[in-house]
Order: C-alpha cells, then sequence, then structure tokens
C-alpha cells in the first residue's frame, strides 16, 4: 500500500507541472508563428498582437517558475 502512495505522490506533481510547461510551450509557439487568426480575433495590427502574445508567454513562464518553486 505504501509503494502505490508513493506513485500517487510523484505522479499528481509530474502531471501537473508537465501541463503547464505544455501549455508554456503552446504560448512560446504562438508567439513565434503568429497566424492571421490571432489577430482577426482581437482586430489588432501586428505589433500589438505580438506584444499580446509576448505577455502570455512571460505569463506562462512565470507559472512555471511557481509551481516549481
Amino acid at each position: 500500500m505504501l509503494h502505490v502512495l508513493a506513485v500517487i505522490a510523484f505522479t499528481i506533481p509530474a502531471f501537473r507541472t508537465f501541463t503547464v510547461a505544455g501549455g508554456a510551450w503552446m504560448f512560446v509557439q504562438r508567439w513565434s508563428h503568429p497566424t492571421a487568426d490571432v489577430q482577426a480575433a482581437f482586430d489588432l495590427d501586428a505589433v500589438t498582437a505580438g506584444a499580446i502574445l509576448q505577455g502570455y508567454v512571460i505569463m506562462a513562464v512565470v507559472a512555471c517558475a511557481l509551481l516549481d518553486g
């Protein structure tokens, strides 16, 4: 029984960490390769859309840092 609890104790934090890291990676890819859909959804020019996407990348990196801390 103790072994099962140990596996669960490591599985749940790893799942959370991988999920947040995957979301951060998604924001980095969206920022690196923006599409016209992002600009059209918010009715923005390319520079403003890039700044907004960069803000999301920064927030995702902060979320990763807080999760590991």
